[in-house]
């Protein structure tokens, strides 16, 4: 992989200087592990977080209507953040672990067009712009309205110029051909699969993720590189992989590397793990 060298320098520097540490506790994502989200959001709030939450989930795995219906709640603010925010936080090794992974990849490198497919509140795209110093260009999508609000709240307060984000589907990307040097896929690729396609529901699935994996090569550069990521728990890591890693190499594209993080989850409060891909075409 070219550059790969100087890669590895900028992670050396970024984590000698903490750069992702303090950028998480500058946007709110402090460390709220061993805390039930739901038991913040009470706090936040004054009202039932836990009761909140499931109301916000129910319905979610009902393909893009469930999805947007979900995030559009998750954006509600909860203080000076959104609640998605209050939920991510407690992923926060996980996605620290995911920084070192895209900075490695050279995400933050400004030579490089950057996609964020599922960018949520802006977190990860306004990080890479922010390291790109002003430089090169990151562009991140979200099916929520709402959640690409939250982002540009977030782009605008940091005074980003070189970031952009738009409500778009993962399915049907609004780019051209081969736009991308850089893709990030963080939880966005198989969550809110619809499960009520009755007995053909396992074929249909592969179907749509696959399809979906197809729409993210056809934007992705020949010579350019996908971190895709994908929640699992501890005991399912191996089938994640399996699972995950066919669609991918049937969808026509090569797996480089997978990198595994076991990290505490959001709402339930039990161990999960990151299982991600490192892929080429």
């Amino acid at each position: 992989m070219g550059g790969r060298g100087l890669e590895h320098g900028f992670l050396r520097k970024h984590m000698e200087n903490g750069t992702i540490e303090k950028y998480m506790d500058r946007e709110g994502f402090l460390d709220r592990s061993g805390v039930h989200a739901a038991d913040v959001l009470t706090q936040i709030w004054k009202k039932n977080g836990r009761r909140w939450l499931q109301r916000a989930y129910s319905g979610s795995t009902e393909g893009d209507t469930g999805q947007i219906r979900l995030y559009d709640e998750l954006a509600t603010p909860a203080g000076e953040i959104a609640a998605y925010d209050i939920l991510k936080s407690h992923c926060r090794s996980g996605i620290i672990f995911l920084f070192e992974q895209a900075i490695q990849l050279g995400l933050t490198d400004p030579s490089h067009r950057v996609l964020d497919i599922g960018c949520g509140s802006g977190l990860e795209a306004c990080f890479f712009a922010e390291q790109m110093k002003g430089n090169g260009h990151v562009e991140g999508i979200d099916i929520s309205n709402e959640m690409v609000k939250r982002a540009l709240e977030r782009k605008n307060r940091l005074g980003l110029s070189n970031v952009h984000f738009l409500r778009a589907s993962r399915d049907n990307l609004p780019y051209e051909d081969q736009a991308f040097e850089r893709i990030f896929c963080n939880h966005a690729l198989t969550e809110g699969n619809n499960q009520s396609y009755n007995q053909y529901g396992a074929m249909i699935n592969r179907h749509i993720i696959g399809e979906r994996i197809k729409e993210l090569r056809r934007v992705l550069h020949d010579k350019g590189v996908a971190l895709i990521s994908e929640p699992s728990q501890p005991e399912a890591v191996d089938f994640t992989e399996e699972y995950t890693g066919s669609l991918i190499e049937f969808s026509g594209m090569k797996i480089v590397n997978v990198r595994i993080k076991s990290s505490p989850a959001p709402v339930e409060d039990q161990a999960y793990s990151e299982v991600c891909f490192v892929v080429k075409k």
